[in-house]
């Protein structure tokens, strides 16, 4: 899975790539396993990467939190 989403990332423009990471690490059981390596493999430092997936990450936390108050 990996490969193909850093074939398929390789050729966009930087801020596509950089959407993309952090889309892949709101994904759950993906999350930072799989958005912090593409990232870097598709030409993103290190350094932006880990925050864009990280803020990413936490995106979805609210809504999970309110979705399980609720049932």
């Amino acid at each position: 899975m990996q490969e193909f989403l850093i074939e398929f990332i390789e050729n966009l423009p930087y801020e596509v790539k950089l959407l993309s990471v952090f889309i892949i690490s709101m994904i759950p059981i993906i999350e930072l396993r799989l958005a912090i390596p593409v990232g870097v493999a598709v030409g993103i430092s290190p350094a932006v990467a880990i925050p864009i997936a990280v803020i990413g990450n936490l995106i979805p936390v609210p809504f999970i939190i309110l979705f399980i108050k609720n049932t």
